[in-house]
């Protein structure tokens, strides 16, 4: 019995023993610059978003940069100069829109230069194809019917495609 109640008593200190929050240094480092860009095939879905990143434990909206040069350039020499939020929308802060609206073409190569400061950041990539959808369809997920996380919302949609092997657009 008196080692019974012992074992108990360690058991319960084990278990229910203090916490303490531990905070990790994560080296804080100097502001990053982050571009997102798209050049589509479709009017009115190109943009480049440039932002900063912040530190780890920091919440919030990341901070916007309004103040950068963008421009897109294609292989033909075409130039498409961006400039910044142009309807001047409060949420479209570091949202960069171009000056002449283009629609990107399959098979054309873009290059994207972003000055920021006395910063050049540039990229290039080419706009493939879209693989054509086979097949779309659709089915119930009987584990979130049963215990759905949002009312109405457990139906999976399911597209059916062949990805063409021969190019490398993965």
């Amino acid at each position: 019995m008196k080692l019974t109640t012992i074992f108990i008593f360690f058991s319960a200190l084990i278990f229910w023993s203090c916490e303490k929050t531990v905070l990790i240094d994560l080296d804080q480092m100097s502001s990053k610059v982050v571009i997102e860009g798209l050049v589509s095939d479709q009017p009115g879905y190109q943009f480049v978003k440039v932002s900063r990143t912040v530190d780890f434990y920091e919440s919030g909206a990341t901070p916007r940069v309004t103040d950068a040069v963008v421009s897109v350039t294609d292989d033909l020499g075409n130039e498409f100069v961006f400039i910044h939020n142009p309807n001047n929308h409060v949420d479209s802060a570091g949202y960069y829109l171009p000056l002449t609206p283009f629609v990107g073409e399959s098979g054309r190569t873009y290059h994207l230069t972003v000055s920021v400061g006395s910063e050049q950041y540039e990229a290039e990539d080419e706009l493939y194809d879209v693989t054509a959808i086979d097949s779309p369809q659709y089915q119930v997920n009987d584990e979130e019917q049963d215990d759905p996380k949002e009312e109405g919302k457990f139906y999976e949609v399911l597209l059916f495609a062949t990805e063409p092997q021969e190019t490398s657009d993965y």
